[in-house]
């Protein structure tokens, strides 16, 4: 692969300064370079190994194995002889090579050797064959670096015939967990790259010093290890990579191709030291990756290649929706505000932003244009923010409507444990969390638990707050007037627990409620501002929040919390009244 993350890259040379390659690569014929490992040692070099590269086409099936690896910094470097020039390779370079010559193997596709790096055409080449070249090879092996005494115990309980030959009391299974996680956390497995390598193997084999563990193996085994809380954090680690490597081996049988953009929201944890590798290194298993991206081009800067590849899935492919993602992707400045920074998704997607993503109708007929880097798409103005209810206290600015006191209250308690609970099974009534909420307003309350929390001082600050003639604490009194039966301590002390779970989501996730005369108490991405208008896109199944420009163009602030997606019929009926934005 071209640059991996965390690593430093530099062209290949031998020491002689002659330059290593005789010629650049066909990729008509599909031919690869693969780097024979002839001897283990060469005289005059010292522990050198001698190599040579051989140029072959894949047309015609050569028998050779692919090495996934993490390069490592190349200052602490060894001397590998290939076609007789001493060449400087990096420490984990050469120890994976040491181990695959010991294992037998001496025909290797290893990306440093096999991709001419100062090539920008040879590698976009090669890149657009990542997929052949691994699906090819008769073996991948992940290489995760030396073993030491940890990493033994975690390749031997993952690579056991029976987990019981090598762990049988609860306290052995504790350790064996905190080792098996301290091997999912190895550099190796931050690699963007990695998740192509694993995913199109035939047959990935996981080595780590002189053990190795086949990749179906290694599943069964961390699978019995149980439920404990270190074995569902060693599974959840190896959790994204499982479920993209299962959904490529059998999109035949299931019958589902994933899209470029649910690889990006799976992958937005992994590394490149090169953005523009974050799209690269996922076009091979996308669907769509090759309509969208028909060439990698990594004579293009980072700016480029981002915003092309976001004009193509606007204009070409009616994914207006991904602007859903613009607002979590900040790396790059100088990105139009409508356009994702597709190497920094660093934050998660909430779940309904994700439901449009993932669940996009491919019957859309009306396509949005971009002119220069302005976004033009038709859009009705729904609502206005007139404020936001975040932990400051301060009274409520003129514009808000007073609306019913049940409606205020119910809106509160169904962003709470409706939306936004992390336990989508949790059973809880609207007047639990009532109650919970009213406890905390009333100091001297004793019903729920007074410990200090996300919640509680959110509702502090806000519970003596005006909204349109009364507070947050009279409208869920006059919620629960007339309310029948006593509370049941459990079911609060419950209530409570969740809501509070529900409420640091809301914080992780960069949303707050604010205030609209349309629907008091709406869910919006928490960089929205009093006087931002709230606005339906066409082709966008989520409102959005925008910003209007001195040049009376908008920019793009983040998305609204809806309870259900709009769907393509009911867009249709809003778009009779919707009017060109632009959006910049």
């Amino acid at each position: 692969m071209p640059s991996q993350g965390g690593n430093t890259r530099q062209p290949v040379f031998s020491q002689a300064g002659n330059y290593l390659y005789r010629r650049q690569l066909n990729d008509r014929d599909y031919e690869v370079r693969l780097l024979e490992l002839l001897e283990s040692s060469s005289p005059g070099h010292g522990d050198a190994f001698q190599c040579q590269l051989q140029y072959l086409s894949l047309k015609y099936s050569p028998q050779y194995v692919a090495l996934s690896y993490c390069w490592g910094d190349l200052p602490n470097t060894r001397n590998l002889l290939v076609e007789n020039a001493v060449v400087q390779v990096s420490e984990t370079l050469m120890s994976a090579l040491e181990q695959l010559w010991q294992m037998g193997n001496t025909l290797i596709w290893v990306d440093y050797l096999c991709i001419n790096q100062d090539d920008n055409d040879e590698k976009s080449g090669q890149v657009r064959m990542m997929d052949i070249i691994f699906s090819k090879a008769a073996t991948v092996f992940a290489w995760l670096g030396t073993g030491d005494a940890d990493s033994d115990m975690a390749m031997a309980v993952l690579g056991a015939s029976r987990l019981s030959e090598q762990v049988e009391l609860p306290e052995e299974i504790e350790i064996a967990c905190d080792a098996v996680i301290r091997l999912f956390t190895r550099p190796y497995w931050t690699r963007c790259w990695v998740i192509q390598e694993i995913c199109l193997a035939k047959s990935p084999v996981i080595v780590c010093g002189g053990r190795s563990v086949p990749w179906g193996t290694m599943l069964k085994r961390l699978g019995e290890l149980g439920n404990s809380v270190p074995a569902q954090y060693a599974q959840h680690l190896i959790s994204p990579l499982r479920q993209m490597r299962y959904r490529e081996q059998n999109k035949l049988r299931i019958n589902t191709e994933t899209g470029l953009i649910p690889l990006l929201v799976l992958s937005r944890r992994s590394l490149a030291r090169d953005p523009r590798d974050k799209l690269y290194a996922l076009l091979s298993l996308a669907r769509d990756g090759r309509t969208l991206i028909p060439t990698p081009n990594y004579s293009q800067t980072v700016e480029q290649i981002f915003l092309e590849t976001a004009k193509c899935m606007i204009e070409d492919h009616d994914m207006t929706d991904i602007i859903l993602l613009a607002h979590r992707t900040r790396g790059i400045r100088n990105l139009p505000s409508w356009a994702p920074d597709w190497a920094n998704i660093h934050s998660e997607p909430p779940p309904w932003v994700l439901g449009s993503l993932y669940q996009r109708n491919s019957g859309r007929m009306i396509r949005n244009r971009i002119r220069g880097n302005t976004l033009e798409v038709k859009g009705l103005q729904y609502d206005t923010i007139v404020d936001l209810l975040d932990s400051a206290a301060y009274e409520t600015k003129p514009g808000f409507t007073a609306r019913p006191s049940i409606y205020i209250a119910d809106r509160v308690a169904f962003n709470l444990c409706m939306g936004l609970t992390i336990r989508a099974d949790a059973e809880l009534d609207q007047i639990s969390v009532i109650r919970v909420l009213l406890s905390m307003c009333n100091a001297d309350d004793r019903r729920v638990a007074r410990r200090p929390s996300r919640l509680s001082n959110w509702v502090g600050h806000n519970s003596n707050r005006l909204f349109g003639g009364a507070t947050l604490k009279q409208y869920l009194e006059v919620y629960l007037d007339g309310s029948v039966g006593s509370p049941d301590p459990e079911v609060l002390e419950r209530t409570q627990s969740v809501i509070e779970q529900g409420f640091d989501r809301l914080e992780r996730l960069r949303m707050v409620f604010a205030l609209t005369p349309r629907r008091p108490f709406r869910v919006v991405h928490r960089d929205a501002k009093p006087g931002d208008d709230i606005y339906f896109l066409q082709n966008c199944p989520l409102p959005v929040v925008l910003r209007r420009q001195a040049s009376g163009n908008f920019r793009f602030v983040g998305d609204v919390f809806v309870s259900q997606l709009f769907k393509d019929t009911e867009m249709n009926v809003l778009a009779s009244d919707m009017a060109p934005v632009c959006i910049e």
